[in-house]
């Protein structure tokens, strides 16, 4: 099942939050490990929960910085910072892998209403992209 538009919307503005490595409007974003891409999911969902824009950022493709809806950080999008380890009890299992794109299963609780998100349990299928060697990034979503 795909997202809502306004679902969309609002993950939309937290995946691209967050993209490859490279820099951001206020610097260079941290570099990021190769490791497989459920592992890659779970690093994005902590740069997340610890409110960590460069780190998230470096976990997203590079086309999707230029989109709008993403913008350069918190404010630009969202009314409200994100609160502190949003996410909880995050689990994520891999959907399907080839050389060069992944999709992986994540399910989660979102701990309180936060501009568009419902507290309670939640899913998502993460997709990504890799251009090998370089790390798995995350390119898109869909919420289940």
């Amino acid at each position: 099942m795909t997202a809502t538009p306004g679902s969309r919307g609002a993950l939309t503005a937290i995946l691209l939050l967050a993209l490859v490595a490279g820099c951001s409007k206020d610097g260079p974003l941290p570099s990021i490990p190769v490791q497989q891409p459920v592992d890659t999911a779970y690093a994005y969902f902590q740069a997340f929960n610890d409110l960590d824009l460069p780190l998230l950022q470096a976990h997203l493709i590079v086309d999707k910085r230029g989109d709008s809806g993403f913008g350069g950080d918190w404010g630009f999008y969202y009314d409200t910072v994100p609160p502190k380890d949003f996410f909880g009890d995050v689990a994520c299992a891999a959907a399907s892998q080839t050389t060069a794109e992944a999709e992986v299963d994540c399910s989660f609780t979102a701990k309180e209403d936060w501009e568009g998100f419902t507290a309670g349990a939640q899913r998502w299928r993460l997709h990504m992209s890799c251009l090998p060697p370089g790390p798995w990034l995350v390119n898109d979503w869909a919420r289940d």
